[in-house]
């Protein structure tokens, strides 16, 4: 029987880990003027089939690894450009491979430690309406915005933290002041099944609401959940059953395990299997 690093390794469908053994991450923005033709098309797509959203990401331009640190240049792409090329992937339209531009997001595999020193990961069940909804994810995800100062050194950081106070803000309540104790750094990923790249962190949380672990509701997930470092290879295997076990109720759903999560979870298992 296959073991879990077997079965989330990754394939060309997936995801590939482009990057990883840095200690420090180096962010640069660039220009880059998309094609007209592909500005047009994109604003077709987005009228014919608007979203909710059509703000600012952050794409990735270039990367590279000198030493001991990961280069990435960005530059800002609407969210409708990204859409359109990711449609022109996966239907294989043809695009200018300078325009294949993908944008970036920050995520994390998450934990709180408890009273006896065990490791409690942080996972929530996306919300009706979001991209993957109802899939079981590791807490928190996001892409990156545009930068607001001149100095990028703890952009990456900067963006992670701010995600996890958001995906932690109780449904109706102030938001969580939440905060990293330690971060360290897991990878870069390209993720081949959504067209886009994931910096990866693994990172002890604190400042937790005393509630978190009751089943929490907030803006982004049906449910935020504490998974004991014992109990995470059999969530990742089988979240159905897991949440099923947990009395977590989903109806006769089948749960899936969220894209990006399949990536941070083979990170974490690569990086425990060096130490």
């Amino acid at each position: 029987m296959k073991t879990l690093l077997e079965r989330i390794k990754p394939s060309p469908m997936t995801y590939q880990i482009i990057h990883q053994d840095y200690s420090s991450v180096n962010f640069s923005v660039a220009q880059h003027v998309f094609a007209e033709e592909v500005l047009v098309k994109a604003q077709e797509l987005w009228t014919k089939a608007p979203g909710k959203f059509n703000g600012t990401l952050m794409g990735v331009t270039a990367t590279s690894q000198i030493g001991e640190t990961l280069h990435i240049q960005i530059a800002p792409m609407q969210y409708s450009v990204f859409r359109y090329i990711a449609k022109c992937c996966e239907e294989e339209i043809p695009i200018d491979e300078k325009d294949r531009i993908f944008p970036i997001g920050t995520a994390s595999v998450s934990f709180i430690t408890d009273r006896e020193g065990r490791k409690q990961f942080i996972m929530g069940i996306r919300g009706k309406g979001n991209l993957e909804e109802e899939c079981l994810e590791f807490v928190p995800q996001g892409f990156c915005d545009v930068p607001t100062s001149e100095s990028l050194q703890n952009y990456g950081q900067e963006t992670i933290t701010r995600e996890l106070r958001e995906e932690l803000t109780e449904k109706g309540k102030e938001q969580s002041q939440a905060r990293f104790k330690k971060i360290q750094n897991l990878g870069l990923a390209l993720e081949t099944y959504s067209s886009d790249y994931a910096l990866m962190f693994e990172g002890e949380v604190e400042g937790v609401s005393d509630s978190l672990g009751n089943e929490t509701i907030t803006t982004e997930h049906q449910r935020i959940i504490l998974v004991d470092e014992n109990d995470l290879e059999h969530a990742i295997g089988d979240p159905t059953e897991y949440l099923r076990r947990r009395n977590i109720e989903m109806g006769k759903k089948v749960i899936q395990m969220q894209g990006t999560s399949h990536a941070l979870m083979y990170a974490h298992l690569m990086k425990e299997k060096k130490e």
